[in-house]
Parts: structure tokens; sequence; C-alpha cells
């Protein structure tokens, strides 16, 4: 049976008791070291007390807090005496019959007054001795943390919301450029097929095969400068030279190696040579794929959003 008071017995069992567990370990304490690590003596928020057989014998600033008295006043007191009257019974059958379930009860404060606390009173075995360990916490203390947290979750669900909405406005103004770009694009297209190709297409029946030729890359790059190839490759590879994307336009349009070459008036191993960088900028070493097929890809890949 749990005492309802500290006997005489009890308390030279308790000093015995701690005395040896002392003595026993390697660096000499005091009794509330002994209990300390069941104490959480850095707890704010959930008080603890340590009893043997009913007789409190350590609690942390938590405790003292709630309930207004310091621990010297607390130590050797009956811990079933803290509870209030109509919850007394109630905690010495709870803790009797092993209960480890947080329960809801009142406790007595200095002055009389009463405090609501979530209590779970379970057994400890310290070095051999069982002891008694209730943990506290104020009630109304726990469901104020409770309520912010549910504020902050809430909070959070509204910002995820918001984010989510913002994002889903950012892509469609996003796919709105792009429809814009490419508005404007056609309408570019349109206009140099109908006023400056046709001008090309005179020139390129010119009796010089050099004139010709020129023509041809004219038209090219005019074609090219209508194209959304030409501000993909530079957003997405800016280590390109403006050599090497002037040497891509014309791969696309179909110039072999020979023909850039002429028209640099450089030799076909050095095109050779750029050609190969290229292909190394773009990722596309070790890869089967060929570089004009890359070129012609960009212009109907979706934007990156």
């Amino acid at each position: 049976m749990i005492l309802a008071q500290g006997t005489t017995k009890n308390r030279t069992l308790a000093r015995v008791l701690s005395s040896s567990s002392c003595e026993n370990r390697s660096d000499s304490h005091d009794s509330s070291d002994y209990y300390s690590e069941f104490l959480c003596p850095d707890a704010r928020v959930e008080g603890r007390i340590v009893f043997d057989q009913g007789v409190i014998r350590g609690c942390n600033r938590v405790v003292e807090q709630l309930l207004g008295l310091p621990t010297a006043e607390l130590i050797e007191r009956s811990v079933f005496d803290l509870f209030a009257p109509g919850d007394r019974n109630m905690a010495v059958n709870l803790f009797e019959k092993g209960h480890r379930q947080s329960f809801e009860s009142s406790l007595t404060r200095a002055g009389g007054t009463g405090v609501v606390c979530e209590i779970r009173m379970f057994e400890q075995d310290i070095q051999g001795h069982p002891l008694g360990v209730m943990s506290l916490v104020e009630v109304g203390y726990r469901r104020q943390i409770e309520a912010e947290l549910h504020k902050a979750r809430l909070r959070i669900i509204e910002l995820e919301d918001q984010l989510q909405n913002k994002d889903a406005a950012l892509k469609e103004v996003l796919w709105q450029v792009e429809d814009s770009r490419k508005e404007s694009a056609l309408e570019i297209a349109t206009n140099m097929k109908r006023i400056a190709l046709p001008i090309l297409q005179l020139m390129k029946q010119a009796e010089s095969p050099t004139q010709r030729q020129y023509a041809g890359l004219l038209e090219s790059c005019l074609v090219d400068f209508a194209s959304p190839m030409v501000a993909k490759l530079e957003a997405e590879h800016a280590e390109l030279s403006s050599r090497e994307l002037e040497i891509c336009h014309m791969v696309r349009s179909g110039f072999g190696s020979k023909d850039i070459a002429a028209a640099f008036c450089t030799s076909v191993q050095t095109v050779l040579t750029q050609r190969k960088q290229i292909r190394r900028k773009l990722g596309l070493t070790n890869r089967s794929l060929n570089l004009v097929t890359y070129l012609k890809s960009l212009e109907t890949r979706a934007p990156n959003l």
C-alpha cells in the first residue's frame, strides 16, 4: 500500500538508499544529483517529481513554478498530498494498478489554489531500487501550444496554396510570352517570305558562283533570324562563341564543312575542329545524335518552365 505521508521508516530507508547509491558512483554527489537524470532539470514545460513509496525525493524547477513552492518544502511530503482532495484517491489507485497512460487532474498550489495538469505516473528502476516518477504539464499551457501549432500548420497550408497559385500564374505568363514570341517570329517569317526572299531568289540566279553562295547564306541567316533556335542556343549554351553560333546556323541550313570553310576563308580541317568543339559543348561527344538533327530539334522543343 502506498503511504499518504512519509513514516520514520521510509525516511530512514530513503536516506540509506541515497547514501549507498551515491557512494557507489565514481563521483560523490548529494541525493539531488542521484535523481537528477530522471528530473529533466533543463525542461521548460514538463515538471518531474521522483518519489519513494509515495514520499517526494526530488523535483525540477517547473514543478516549483507550477506549485509556487520551493523544492525544500516539497521534499519529504507525500506526492499524493499534492492532488486536490477529490482526485487524491484516484491518483493512488492509478499508480497502484500500474496505469501508465496520462490523465488530467487538479494539483494544489501554494495558497490553496488549483492548477489542472496532464499527469503520467510510472515506476523507474534506479540502481536496483524501484522509485516512482510523476510527469506533469499544465493543461492550459499545453493547449496554448497546441493552438499555436494548429495556427502554424494552417499558415503553412495557406502559404503552400499561395505558392502553388503563384507558380501556376508564373507558368501561365511564361506560356503567354512564348506564344507571343512565336507569333512575332511567324510575322517576321511571313514578311521575309513576301519581301526579302524573292529578292534573294533573283540574286541566287547570278552568274558568279560566289554571289550565289553568299545569297544562299544570307537567305539561311534570315530564316534563322525568325527561328527559335538562335535564342535557345544562346540561352542553353552560353559557352558557344559567336563564330560557333554562325557555324551552327550554317550546319542547320544544310551547308557542308567545305562550303563553311569557303565562306569563312579558312581550311576544312579548321571547320571540322570547330564542329568537334561544338559537339562537345552541346554534350553530343559520345552520342550518335546528328548535329543537324539536334539543332533542328531546338525549334520544336517546349520551353523550360
